[in-house]
């Protein structure tokens, strides 16, 4: 059991440093899947997370 939840542990932990290296390395990768979850999560205001949808907004 203890040697399961370690594995689980490790394998979470290289997860996260790769999401950190791919963010540092290639932004433009990882930064849609980010706004796609900041646009998801936020619901109030998303123009300001995204910033080019001027439908909320108006002229």
């Amino acid at each position: 059991m203890s040697l399961e939840s370690v594995s689980l542990k490790s394998i979470l932990l290289e997860a996260l440093f790769l999401l950190l290296f791919l963010l540092w390395e290639r932004p433009l990768l990882v930064a849609p899947f980010f706004f796609a979850f900041g646009y998801s999560q936020q619901g109030e205001n998303p123009t300001s997370s995204v910033g080019n949808k001027p439908s909320e907004k108006p002229s």
